[in-house]
């Protein structure tokens, strides 16, 4: 599972102290938009490369990082691990020759 460093966490938290949860919100509206468009492109139009679609993942994950450090990062973590672990048991169902772990 991804975590951050202590570094990473402040630098998340002084960027929310900075310019506040509505800009925030903004940020996630778009990085969020140019994540679809890309992956659109990347994988239906053949008009952006890979390293395009990484890089607007990696916005999207930087701007939800910040938000789950507003909203609790230990909270969201335990919300990810129960769907992790529901998506696991979906795979198992699919596919009875996988094993996890």
């Amino acid at each position: 599972m991804l975590t951050l460093s202590s570094d990473q966490k402040k630098i998340y938290q002084e960027a929310t102290a900075l310019w506040g949860v509505e800009f925030l919100r903004g940020m996630i509206h778009e990085e969020y938009g140019e994540y679809l468009v890309a992956e659109n492109h990347y994988f239906n139009r053949n008009r952006c490369t890979e390293d395009d679609l990484v890089e607007e993942v990696a916005d999207v994950m930087v701007t939800m990082f910040q938000l789950a450090l507003l909203l609790g990062e230990t909270e969201v973590l335990e919300v990810m691990q129960r769907k992790i672990v529901r998506l696991g048991e979906r795979v198992a169902q699919a596919n009875p020759q996988w094993k996890e772990g």
